[in-house]
């Protein structure tokens, strides 16, 4: 996984999904050797900065404080509640830290299913 971050990492998002994993391949061969080449393999792209409900949005917990993961998992008032690999105490950072933290979330007492009109 690959996350553009910095302000001139940022002047590729306009760019096409082909032209931005290749610049990804192209940084991690500079990163580590044009042989890694082969050890490359299915890249896919997302466009989380231009989401308008969550504009590339990362979580990362401070030095030191990785414990209180769970803290951002607390409910509000019993009526918001939070979820997200950001909350998961062991699978933080991962798409499964994310999923499992949605299900608990889903799963809490107080927790009741969206009603579609």
């Amino acid at each position: 996984m690959a996350r553009i971050a910095t302000p001139i990492d940022l002047a590729v998002v306009g760019a096409g999904a082909a032209e931005l994993i290749a610049a990804v391949r192209d940084t991690i061969r500079g990163a580590l050797g044009s042989t890694v080449a082969v050890h490359l393999g299915v890249a896919a792209c997302s466009r989380w900065g231009a989401e308008p409900t969550i504009l590339g949005a990362y979580a990362a917990a401070r030095p030191g404080h990785a414990a209180r993961r769970p803290d951002l998992a607390r409910a509000l008032e019993h009526r918001l509640f939070f979820a997200g690999d950001a909350t998961s105490p062991d699978f933080f950072s991962t798409c499964h830290g994310a999923h499992l933290s949605g299900i608990a979330a889903a799963l809490r007492p107080g927790a009741e299913p969206a009603v579609s009109a």
